[in-house]
């Protein structure tokens, strides 16, 4: 029965499978849709079903080969883990049941997602390393094939080398840990190496986000915010998740913390002024986490992670319909309003004292403006008033359920029972939630103020310092890239090198 969560990725990864029997033979690949929504909410059932099976707050260890196998190849499922599992299989059985792509994008999806499924549950920093390699491959095997040859594009290039920095750090993290030769597993690490766990989580989370919009076959699968970047960004909520849980705040400088929290909140509140919505949700959503981490409160990181997933997913695709756009503001309004009994609640709940009261103003205008520029969004298009299928409306139940399950059984709801012990950071995100969600759009434009044209000139000066460093960079691997046959003769060595070097120097971990 330890096992049993495996069942999951086997049937995501029917799939691809399917889609290369129905190349073979010649057969209409839009017959694939039907078998791919059941494969998909199989995985999905499958995932929901284990996750009530697994304990409270108590590690479950799946499968351990220990020197068997390989080194320490681990996999387990907490609270923390199966939360992150559950989530991603919602985010694919959504994606096959309501974005209409094409049977080779879901097939791709479906194999991605089964990887990123079993990247939640890995438990050793070599099991890590293993499924981000294959991620990594799979990601670029998609771009490949999509732009016929490696196109010289720095900033691809870049988002990989920036994300296979996060693995790194985790396998140094364990080697500096490891004791008789041996690394600890990721939920044994110290609390001394919580801000390096913390560290590679950001770089994972945010190196997914790099990459540039490229279209897949008429729809823009790639484009940053949607399931390309998503799916395997939950790899970096968990280790932010997994920092947050090791963290210990008694050795944390007082005033350290609150200078983080200044610089936090000036930060994200410049990016929800100035920047694109769906870029304000991201480097809110992250400012959270890390406020969360910041007060060892694990619960709130999983509150945000959770949220950025599921509901954000919703809010920030495109409608096709006036009902289709009701729907989806209902079900993702209900997922980020942070009222007692609601799972946005938990992440307002650890916020305390100075620090607290800006993580949760900040919580309460990100929460607010998405929920207002949704509305301002379906109001301001000329959409359709067409019939909503059956299968719509179960892809956004399927995302709804999946959030308040893991609200409820991990924990976080059971935080809205006793009103007494409520901090007043909580209150403070639902007071500055309400004008936020109501009054958003009315706040005066500051494109004419003499402070964004200097912002401008700032990020015009940083952009060209940025961008002599990757002119000075593409120069040096154009120089490596000429040693090897083809363009991308360098990703491939550096991700299969990557692999190989991990193989030799991890000794148990």
């Amino acid at each position: 029965m330890s096992l049993f969560p495996f069942f999951s990725l086997l049937f995501l990864l029917v799939n691809p499978a399917l889609l290369w029997l129905f190349t073979r033979f010649n057969q209409n690949l839009q017959k694939l849709d039907f078998w791919m929504m059941v494969t998909t909410g199989l995985a999905w059932l499958i995932s929901l079903a284990f996750f009530f099976l697994t304990p409270d707050q108590q590690l479950n260890p799946i499968w351990d080969a220990g020197e068997k196998l390989l080194p320490s190849l681990a996999f387990s499922l907490d609270w923390i883990s199966s939360s992150y599992f559950l989530a991603v299989c919602s985010l694919i059985f959504f994606a096959v049941l309501v974005e209409g792509y094409s049977p080779q994008t879901n097939a791709w999806i479906s194999a991605m997602g089964a990887v990123c499924v079993l990247g939640t549950m890995v438990d050793s920093a070599y099991a890590l390393a293993l499924a981000w390699t294959v991620i990594e491959a799979l990601s670029l095997y998609r771009y490949l094939k999509n732009q016929g040859e490696m196109d010289p594009n720095q900033r691809y290039v870049l988002a990989i080398l920036a994300r296979l920095a996060a693995p790194l750090l985790v396998i140094y993290i364990s080697l500096i840990n490891s004791e008789t030769g041996i690394a600890p597993f990721l939920t044994e690490l110290p609390s001394s190496a919580a801000p390096f766990l913390l560290a590679a989580g950001i770089i994972s989370y945010g190196g997914w986000f790099l990459a540039p919009e490229v279209p897949v076959e008429d729809q823009p699968v790639f484009q940053p915010g949607k399931f390309a970047a998503m799916i395997p960004a939950s790899l970096g909520l968990v280790l932010i998740t997994r920092s947050a849980q090791i963290h210990d705040i008694g050795g944390s400088n007082p005033g350290l913390f609150i200078a983080a929290a200044v610089i936090l909140f000036l930060g994200f509140f410049a990016a929800a002024l100035f920047y694109q919505p769906d870029r304000s949700w991201r480097v809110g959503s992250l400012a959270l986490m890390i406020g969360g981490f910041s007060f060892a409160a694990p619960q709130a990181v999983l509150a945000w992670g959770v949220i950025f997933l599921l509901p954000g997913i919703v809010l920030f695709r495109k409608y096709s319909s006036n009902r289709t756009a009701i729907i989806a503001l209902v079900m993702g309004g209900i997922g980020i309003i942070p009222l007692p009994f609601l799972p946005a609640w938990a992440g307002l709940k650890p916020f305390t004292d100075i620090p607290g009261l800006l993580f949760a103003c900040l919580a309460g205008i990100l929460l607010g403006k998405t929920l207002h520029l949704g509305i301002q969004t379906w109001q301001g298009e000329d959409l359709e008033s067409e019939v909503v299928s059956p299968v719509m409306i179960t892809g956004y139940a399927v995302v709804l359920i999946s959030q308040f399950v893991i609200s409820i059984q991990s924990g976080l709801i059971r935080i809205s029972l006793d009103f007494s012990t409520v901090p007043l950071a909580a209150w403070l995100g639902l007071a500055t939630f309400i004008p936020a969600a109501l009054f958003w759009s009315r706040i005066p434009e500051l494109e004419i103020s003499q402070g964004l044209k200097r912002i401008r000139n700032i990020r015009k000066i940083l952009g060209g310092f940025l961008e002599s460093i990757v002119r000075i960079a593409e120069g040096t691997m154009y120089i490596f890239i000429r040693l090897f046959e083809g363009d991308g003769g360098l990703i491939w060595t550096l991700l299969f090198g990557f692999l190989i070097l991990t193989l030799i120097s991890l000794r148990g971990g």
